[in-house]
């Protein structure tokens, strides 16, 4: 998911004062139900990008829907968010907001994918080899894709480790092809 550089600043801006307030896990929670509940609402994410809505608006939506459901910093960064005409990139901030929290708390998330249901013990080696290359607590999204015809691929970040029967095939017929 591409994210704007201003997402990705107010999500550090905002980060750091719910770092210095202890409420980190508090507003991820936050974040995450928003998140959440843009993505599965498209009345709401209408009403976030919507140009026509005043900030007033806006802001006794927010007051009448979440005062009190989410923690006081979650509301009044949103309120900020509305005076700044930027309530369009809150997805994003979760996003960006959530990233930061895993890195605070040393966790990196990967993908697998595989041609078949990975039993445990075998994501758990994948996740064993990666805690001890990476030296962080790894949590991972395991993913099924009939297309591959066996083994399977890691992504870490924008690294992608293909270890699929097809990759190992193509390298092969490369190599005999040079020698």
């Amino acid at each position: 998911m591409l994210t704007s550089k201003a997402a990705k600043r107010y999500a550090k801006a905002f980060f750091d004062i719910a770092l210095e307030q202890s409420k980190v896990d508090a507003v991820a929670g936050d974040f995450s139900a928003l998140y959440a509940a843009i993505e599965q609402s498209e009345e709401l994410n209408t009403f976030l990008k919507a140009p026509l809505v005043s900030s007033e608006k806006r802001v006794a939506v927010l007051k009448a829907t979440l005062e009190g459901k989410i923690e006081t910093l979650t509301f009044e960064f949103l309120v900020f968010l509305i005076r700044k005409n930027r309530l369009d990139i809150t997805a994003d901030v979760a996003v960006e907001f959530s990233l930061l929290q895993d890195v605070a708390k040393g966790v990196q998330r990967i993908s697998i994918t595989s041609a078949f249901q990975m039993a445990d013990e075998q994501v758990d080696a994948v996740k064993s080899r990666l805690q001890l290359k990476l030296n962080k607590t790894i949590v991972a999204e395991v993913k099924v894709e009939p297309t591959l015809i066996g083994g399977f691929k890691v992504q870490v970040n924008d690294n992608v480790y293909d270890l699929s029967v097809e990759t190992q095939l193509n390298k092969l017929k490369q190599s005999i092809a040079k020698a």
